[in-house]
């Protein structure tokens, strides 16, 4: 005897689109009886999947809808990084506006001023812990971040494919609709 269910067999909607030597396959699941809407993207960039369980609207209207910010989130998740220099232009750029608005010290103001860009978390954590200008604010705001790996293939493949996707789903939705 087994736990195991019999397999089932079902029909899933599959979007293929090329462009150049790039590809993306959606393949749209739906079961609304389970609460289940799932979104898989097989592509030249990698692979993404998320299921939204109520989506408020009809699944293909949904999805023609979505802005990359949103897919990107759920596609993807935080997939973002460290960026030292962004962040070493932040905090320079802070103590600046300090030292114009407040008038402190050029000496504070020097011991302040990171001589190097940070390389590292780690390099703007030392930081952070020492600073004197900044002790009464919270210097992590100067941190700054940029997109991952991840992050950037999925831009990449939305940039790419997620006008054409929309545009079949939203002339998929006008077939079947009565």
């Amino acid at each position: 005897m087994t736990d195991r269910e019999p397999a089932k067999r079902r029909t899933a909607e599959v979007i293929e689109l090329r462009a150049k030597s790039n590809f993306a396959i959606f393949t749209i699941d739906q079961q609304p009886e389970r609460r289940y809407y799932g979104l898989s993207i097989w592509s030249s960039f990698g692979g993404f999947a998320y299921a939204w369980s109520h989506p408020g609207c009809e699944f293909y209207k949904f999805l023609a809808d979505l802005d990359r910010s949103y897919v990107l989130g759920k596609m993807v998740g935080r997939d973002d990084e460290f960026d030292g220099e962004a962040t070493t232009k932040a905090v320079r750029q802070a103590i600046l506006e300090r030292r114009r608005a407040r008038g402190c010290e050029a000496g504070e103001a020097r011991e302040e001023w990171p001589e190097y860009e940070f390389d590292s978390d780690s390099d703007f954590n030392d930081w952070m812990a020492n600073t004197q200008m900044f002790r009464d604010e919270d210097p992590w705001d100067f941190r700054q971040t940029r997109d991952g790996p991840r992050s950037q293939d999925f831009i990449a493949l939305y940039d790419l494919f997620w006008a054409d996707f929309a545009k079949e789903l939203t002339d998929t939705r006008k077939e079947i609709q009565p």
